[in-house]
């Protein structure tokens, strides 16, 4: 597997793997004893993975913004648990900045910002 990983990366740093190889190249990764599966989704210009979605602009960047999971469910750590307190009030700091390091436009990080906020 090993060898199969790093021809993948080599050729997709240089812009001539497929998306097929792609797809091959996430399969292989499935197959594990560690009850572990990726998912991925994939366009023409954009791709969802893990909780980052890319997506190429009309000028060939690549941006990112904070993908989830329509499955995905929020937790929620109770102010009077056990817990330290300046853990409890690390918790939305550490959401803001999470998002912060993820979108890559201030528009999209705004829309997150807010939607914590609610």
């Amino acid at each position: 597997m090993a060898s199969k990983q790093y021809d993948f990366i080599s050729q997709h740093r240089s812009g001539k793997g497929t998306a097929q190889e792609l797809k091959d190249f996430v399969d292989i990764l499935n197959m594990n004893d560690k009850n572990i599966k990726l998912i991925f989704k994939a366009g023409r210009t954009d791709m969802d993975f893990l909780d980052v979605r890319l997506n190429a602009d009309t000028c060939g960047y690549i941006q990112t913004d904070l993908f989830r999971k329509e499955t995905s469910v929020n937790s929620l750590l109770q102010a009077d648990s056990a817990h330290p307190k300046r853990l409890i009030s690390s918790i939305p700091i550490a959401q803001f900045l999470r998002k912060r390091r993820i979108c890559s436009k201030d528009s999209d990080f705004q829309i997150r910002a807010n939607e914590l906020q609610a």
